[in-house]
C-alpha cells in the first residue's frame, strides 16, 4: 500500500518576486535603449527584477 502526504505552500514559505515594467527599470538602472530593446524582446513588457538583474548589461562609466 502507497501512502501520500500533501503539504499545501505556505505563503510566507513561497518565494516571492517583486515583478516590474522594464521599461521602467531600464530607466531607473539608466541603460540605453539598445539594452532596453534587448530586454523587451527577451521578456516582454514586464518581468521580474531578480531575472532582469541578471541579464541587463551596462557600458563601464570611465572617468
Amino acid at each position: 500500500m502507497q501512502t501520500t502526504i500533501d503539504h499545501p505552500i505556505e505563503p510566507a514559505a513561497a518565494p516571492h518576486f517583486k515583478v516590474v515594467s522594464v521599461a521602467e527599470f531600464c530607466r531607473k538602472f539608466r541603460l540605453n535603449p539598445k539594452e532596453e530593446r534587448r530586454l523587451r524582446l527577451l521578456f516582454g513588457a514586464t518581468a521580474r527584477e531578480h531575472e532582469l538583474l541578471r541579464h541587463a548589461t551596462r557600458e563601464p562609466r570611465f572617468r
